[in-house]
């Protein structure tokens, strides 16, 4: 069933619907949808939504007609729906659509429809078919100069967000990292799932960072809450699986988690999880100063020092995404259990390269 005249499931997408959507959109003239194929995309640990490639057919033959779109809608698990309301993940990706995409020198994939329900948490969006790009494997690691191509764009997004006026009108919709239910809802998480995370990971650690594991859900809030900080606006699951390369430009995009908090929250997030520990301890006092020269050339200062004690303690952070993802989701297949291992490991390294563990609350 349609929700406010917008289909909820591929099944109920029309050709009238694609027909009238694209030309509303501007991305095609009097031509029409005479068909369509779908088929499911995307699958994984902790999707929060189901994806599907539409391939299209056309009343007549024109090369510059769309061949294909990507169809993003409501998961059906009532689990991870419950996940989805929570943390508002379905509204928040079509507001940023609707009123940040457009503001950002970040490429993200051409939107032609963005709508939700909030009533019922339904939504859809409609978005550019990117699967001709370059991707790279977060399990691979990323390669540095693709992490120096990733940061630019990320530092270039956040300094057209820095400390912006917006946040008072157009973007009063993006919350704080610190606004309920976000910190609540992952102490919850991480509190259900910090017993199966060390009885099935805890080995690859030492009892420091096991204390520091079991102190993480009564520290969720302090850690979370940047109060001195300058603000910008973060992706919030910036990493090198939610990136598309054309012509090694960023194309960002799973814009479902997104915040007004600090700068380093992005940065940490990435370079911890994305780089292997070696490629990491061989590049990212430049890949962090190559982030913060970037701002700087924007017109945006981020001090030094404070940029460091913010990427620290970002870093006991990103110990709370492998607890939630080694302790309460679904582990598919062995490929699942890995990247659990191998973002683990990184995180944990850097935690102890930095000292991180003293920022515990």
């Amino acid at each position: 069933m349609a929700s406010k005249q917008f289909p909820i499931s591929v099944h109920d997408v029309t050709v009238s619907w694609l027909t009238r959507s694209l030309r509303e959109a501007g991305v095609i003239d009097d031509a029409s949808v005479t068909s369509f194929e779908f088929e499911l995309i995307g699958q994984g640990v902790g999707l929060m939504c189901l994806l599907h490639r539409i391939t299209l057919t056309y009343d007549r033959h024109d090369d510059e007609l769309p061949a294909s779109l990507v169809l993003k809608t409501a998961v059906t698990q009532e689990q991870t729906r419950l996940v989805a309301r929570t943390f508002q993940f379905y509204g928040k990706e079509v507001q940023f659509y609707r009123t940040a995409a457009n503001l950002s020198p970040m490429e993200t994939p051409q939107c032609m429809v963005a709508e939700h329900d909030p009533d019922t948490d339904e939504f859809v969006l409609l978005l550019e078919d990117l699967s001709h790009c370059e991707t790279f494997n977060q399990l691979d690691g990323c390669p540095p100069d693709i992490a120096e191509i990733s940061l630019t764009a990320l530092a270039r997004h956040h300094a057209a967000f820095w400390q912006h006026d917006a946040f008072q009108d157009k973007l009063a919709w993006l919350p704080y990292g610190w606004d309920a239910p976000i910190p609540e809802a992952i102490q919850e998480g991480v509190a259900a799932g910090l017993p199966e995370f060390l009885s099935g990971f805890g080995e690859r650690f030492d009892d420091r960072i096991r204390l520091l594991c079991e102190r993480l859900p009564e520290a969720v809030r302090e850690l979370m809450y940047f109060p001195e900080s300058p603000l910008t606006f973060v992706h919030g699951d910036f990493h090198i699986g939610n990136l598309f390369f054309k012509d090694r430009e960023v194309v960002a995009f799973d814009w479902q988690f997104p915040m007004r908090t600090v700068g380093a929250y992005d940065l940490a997030y990435f370079i911890s999880q994305n780089l292997t520990v070696p490629d990491r301890q061989a590049h990212e006092e430049r890949l962090i100063s190559l982030y913060r020269s970037t701002l700087t050339n924007a017109g945006v200062d981020y001090p030094l020092d404070q940029l460091m004690e913010d990427y620290r303690q970002v870093l006991l952070i990103c110990l709370m995404p492998q607890i939630l993802a080694g302790g309460g989701m679904e582990l598919v297949n062995d490929k699942a259990v890995q990247l659990v291992i191998e973002r683990l490991d990184r995180v944990v390294a850097a935690i102890d390269d930095h000292d991180a563990g003293e920022l515990m609350p």
